[in-house]
């Protein structure tokens, strides 16, 4: 088990407005560096500079930049050496607030026998303790050796892991790579069956498809797609026919869930309109036919981010509010004119209609910044708060989609008492944060996210990128009240 350091250490560099170091070095009290420095502009609008390690000010720079360089340091330095740590972190609520969690991670090996680094997915596919276990190894984007094995007493004890087929996500038709993805799954209870999405893309866009399983996952139904358009289904013989690629576009929702009204609802992220870019979304709202023993879909509205938000509504993630409107909560990325920022659209309709698309923000009113990064949603078994899980950064991300940092991962409650859903501030708890020795790099995103139906502890597994070898983890996520 690994200790969890309850606050970053503390660097000026960090809290400088118009300086972003490569690599932090110690600064003596009396404001002199230690170390040489030389400065370099960067691409990204929102890291105005990047400080790397330099021979000779005077070599490296024109004497002006020097000098304009070193008073910014020795501003900083002076600003600052003299304030406590969680003085200077008042602005980032992980590094002062009273934990609502605590966070016990390991190593996770699913198989005894195998060592190496697993992408895990992990689902209760029965109305009791019946677990499914997915181990894959992951290049990129692209999982490959699949197998799965099954638990009926909660992870207790399993089954031997069986290979999928096809062992990998990768398909051809007509000559053309395909991938096609299994994804979220939810029990459901009144048709007793397991439904779950399931997506099939190629470099031309995304096409989500549902199936469900009338033995626990073992067997499925042919997927069918969701459709929210006129236009053609997908050909084998003609996998890029236009009026399929242009038409239905959407790439399956973050999880499934089952509304009080009895509806289940799922959404689509990078939908598009008059065969036009992928930025819209919407909901899908499901009813089990019995007699007809399937589901009847019914797409909600579409809805558009303005274009100085974001380019994109990726990665949605849907739950029910205490008022039973719907919540929905996206990834999206930064524009030359907004930094990065979760955004949510709220229904009083149960999922047909969507409200414009609005920035997440602090129960205070304050802003958050948060990369074009993975995320989730919970509602707690034990307490019925409800949670968001993602990643908040101390600074505007940048990169490219404004994607990074990852880190740090973090917790906090959703208040939802009001017309405007936010972040309760004083909540925010820290999963787990880049350390001195890894790499900046470094992610703590993807997660699969399970709440132990035992415990009603959360169980999140990473395959932390960035570093060299890469790692899988699991976080055992235990609520303090």
């Amino acid at each position: 088990m690994e200790s969890l350091p309850a606050k970053k250490a503390f660097s000026p560099f960090e809290f400088c407005p118009v300086i972003q170091p490569q690599k932090k070095s110690w600064i003596p009290s009396n404001g002199l560096l230690a170390v040489y420095w030389t400065i370099n502009p960067v691409p990204s609008k929102y890291s105005r500079f990047t400080i790397t390690e330099g021979v000779s000010m005077k070599r490296a720079e024109p004497r002006l930049l020097s000098r304009v360089f070193f008073g910014i340091v020795f501003f900083c330095t002076m600003r600052f050496q003299n304030t406590p740590a969680d003085e200077l972190a008042l602005d980032l609520p992980w590094t002062v607030n009273q934990p609502i969690v605590t966070v016990q991670k390991d190593r996770y090996f699913p198989d005894s026998k195998e060592k190496g680094t697993a992408w895990i997915d992990k689902y209760y596919v029965g109305p009791r303790l019946e677990l499914w276990e997915i181990a894959s190894v992951s290049r990129g984007d692209k999982l490959s050796k699949m197998k799965s094995r099954f638990s009926i007493d909660n992870g207790k004890t399993w089954s031997d892991f069986k290979t999928f087929n096809p062992p990998s996500i990768t398909v051809t038709y007509n000559g053309i790579e395909h991938v096609e993805i299994p994804g979220p799954c939810l029990w459901d209870n009144t048709a007793e069956v397991l439904l779950s999405t399931w997506l099939r893309a190629n470099n031309n866009g995304f096409h989500t498809y549902y199936r469900f399983s009338t033995d626990h996952g073992a067997t499925w139904t042919t997927p069918k797609m969701l459709r929210y358009d006129e236009g053609a289904e997908f050909d084998p013989n003609d996998p890029v026919a236009l009026d399929y690629i242009q038409t239905n576009q959407g790439y399956f929702g973050n999880n499934i869930i089952k509304h009080s009204n009895g509806t289940i609802l799922t959404a689509l992220g990078d939908a598009n309109r008059n065969r036009g870019k992928r930025n819209y979304s919407l909901c899908f709202i499901a009813r089990w036919d019995p007699a007809a023993r399937n589901y009847q879909w019914t797409p909600g509205k579409r809805v558009e981010i303005a274009k100085d938000k974001s380019a994109v509504l990726s990665e949605p993630e849907v739950v029910e509010l205490k008022d039973s409107r719907v919540l929905i909560v996206w990834r999206a990325e930064c524009t030359d004119s907004t930094p990065g920022h979760k955004y949510f659209s709220t229904s009083d309709d149960g999922g047909m209609t969507l409200s414009p698309p609005q920035k997440l923000k602090y129960d205070d009113g304050t802003d958050f910044f948060s990369p074009a990064s993975f995320h989730r949603m919970v509602r707690s078994n034990l307490n019925g708060r409800l949670y968001w899980l993602g990643n908040i950064t101390a600074q505007p991300p940048g990169g490219r989609g404004c994607a990074y940092p990852r880190y740090p991962l973090v917790i906090a409650e959703v208040d939802e008492s009001g017309p405007v859903p936010s972040l309760k501030k004083n909540t925010v708890t820290l999963i787990d944060d880049r350390q001195a020795d890894q790499p900046e790099g470094i992610e703590f995103s993807n997660f699969t996210l399970l709440q132990d139906r035992e415990t009603h502890q959360l169980h999140l597994y990473i395959v932390v990128k960035g570093h060299s070898p890469t790692k899988n983890y699991k976080y055992l996520v235990t609520f303090v009240h």
